[in-house]
């Protein structure tokens, strides 16, 4: 493991939210979002979010800077999570995860934990859904939830869901999962146990694969989240992404990263798929989201968009 050290750092934008969490039965190995990705099958679709509800929840009992992390803009469903509450009894505040694998139309949501089968099912016939295994309902104009929830899977305290035509039986499917895909893999094990975490692939294929996610400090679990970027690449990479939290600015503020993260951890890390990460802590006063939101925007220190 070779690691290149940057002397500033950048912080964040962006607030993916979160759902609460309660506490599950005896859980396989890997971290929550490695085991996350062992339930849903591939292909990669170009984006994956990932929010360990029940380890956000936890972090921000005492207050702090977590707290400000629950709730909000968690993700497609967060929209929707009252109605998909009083119409499909879908309860996102009883999850200990979710992940959403895909972009929409395809997009599959896995919601872990929390959840009835008998009052998903019942709640979702009574509104019009229909089918046996698999629940549908199209496209209607008169029921919004069609658009993010036209298609659900309950499957014990779980359901998948997903739009009119999303592969809900992706979820604890034939195979082969998210988790055996090389590169998925590697973009998981890099980001660790992250809280919030999002894998995308870039506009073009050329671009590399990259994910970002927060996570707590071992040294500090109630100070402000790590920020961890992953990206697929090489020693040229890691020098990059150094050089840009040395000297670079973002390109939608115009303001130094070194502003928004500080004390960056840059490092390659071995592995059948090459793989840089940087670890920064929040900068004083600076949003805790940045790197998120940087994802978003193509605005990730050291990466070309």
């Amino acid at each position: 493991m070779r690691r290149v050290r940057a002397s500033s750092g950048v912080a964040v934008l962006f607030a993916l939210a979160v759902i609460g969490g309660c506490a599950p039965a005896a859980a396989p190995e890997g971290t929550p979002f490695e085991r996350a990705l062992a339930r849903v099958d591939g292909p990669f679709g170009g984006r994956i979010e990932f929010i360990d509800s029940r380890g956000l929840t936890a972090a921000a009992a005492g207050g702090g800077p977590w707290a400000g992390l629950v709730g909000g803009t968690g993700g497609a469903l967060d929209t929707y999570r009252g109605a998909l509450a009083d119409v499909l009894d879908i309860d996102l505040g009883r999850a200990d995860a979710v992940l959403a694998a895909g972009n929409p139309p395809q997009q599959v949501t896995l919601v872990a934990g929390g959840q009835d089968e008998a009052g998903v099912r019942a709640a979702a016939t009574a509104a019009g859904w229909t089918g046996d295994d698999v629940l549908r309902l199209g496209l209607s104009a008169e029921q919004p939830l069609s658009l993010v929830a036209g298609t659900l899977r309950p499957l014990g305290a779980d359901v998948a869901v997903g739009g009119p035509d999303a592969p809900v039986d992706a979820v604890d499917g034939p195979g082969p999962r998210l988790a055996e895909d090389a590169s998925v893999a590697a973009m998981a094990r890099c980001l660790g146990d992250a809280l919030i975490a999002v894998v995308s692939s870039g506009v073009t294929p050329q671009e590399p694969l990259r994910g970002v996610g927060l996570r707590r400090d071992p040294a500090a679990p109630d100070a402000p989240p790590l920020n961890v970027l992953c990206v697929a690449g090489d020693g040229a990479t890691a020098v990059g992404i150094s050089e840009a939290m040395w000297s670079g600015r973002s390109a939608s503020t115009g303001q130094p990263y070194s502003q928004y993260l500080s004390d960056p951890q840059v490092e390659e890390l071995g592995g059948d798929v090459p793989t840089v990460r940087m670890v920064a802590r929040t900068a004083p006063g600076g949003p805790q989201t940045f790197l998120l939101q940087a994802l978003e925007i193509g605005d990730l220190p050291g990466l070309p968009e």
